[in-house]
């Protein structure tokens, strides 16, 4: 079944002008500067996939996903959209990097929305470690969902989604800005921006370090 999450079109819009900020060149004119190649890490439903490689036209978007269900989903939002859109890989970020069906050094950008809390700190693990084998150098990774700060929670909505998620699974749960920049770091990336996004969210900006690890 063709999926639907009505957070992703609220959103899109948003996320897309930070995308813009950060990556000008993604929106340049076909045929002009290469194409950024981007891996999206958990597509879901397919609607980002969708929106995102229709709105930047610069880029080529490999949409991803661990749940068949949703890869099926995917590509049923992206099936005319071939132009600039491949096919959703299936991609597990807990199993090793090296079995990753993705080439080492072949992605430009790399996107996440919406998934480390709602999964095993594994997960936020694997992505990392992930990112750093995918990502070429200098690439830009975002990272977009509800974070802690200095231990606090930004809303007492989020405390409260927070709590939800860890009665539900106690492996799950809003992750600390601080623990993603540390994980991040052993990969070579660094913090570049923390961007305050709607709803309480954040958009975290990484880039890969040009001289590895």
């Amino acid at each position: 079944d063709k999926k639907f999450g009505a957070h992703n079109e609220r959103n899109q819009g948003p996320i897309l002008e930070k995308l813009l900020q950060y990556l000008p060149q993604c929106s340049a004119p076909k045929g002009g500067a290469s194409p950024l190649q981007v891996l999206e890490v958990a597509s879901g439903t397919g609607q980002h996939a969708a929106f995102f490689s229709g709105a930047l036209h610069n880029v080529i978007w490999q949409p991803s996903d661990y749940d068949p269900r949703c890869l099926k989903s995917i590509d049923m939002w992206t099936s005319a959209l071939r132009d600039n859109i491949r096919c959703a890989v299936e991609l597990d970020v807990t199993k090793d990097s090296c079995d990753w069906p993705l080439s080492a050094d072949s992605f430009d950008v790399i996107f996440n929305c919406n998934m480390i809390h709602l999964a095993p700190i594994q997960v936020m693990q694997g992505l990392c470690a992930g990112a750093g084998v995918v990502a070429k150098a200098g690439a830009k990774l975002f990272l977009y969902g509800p974070f802690t700060e200095g231990g606090k929670h930004v809303s007492e909505s989020n405390a409260a989604f927070d709590g939800k998620m860890r009665s539900r699974d106690p492996s799950w749960g809003v992750r600390a800005v601080e623990d993603v920049q540390l994980e991040m770091a052993k990969h070579g990336f660094s913090l570049l921006a923390k961007e305050l996004m709607p709803a309480n969210n954040f958009l975290l900006v990484f880039t890969k370090s040009v001289s590895g690890v």
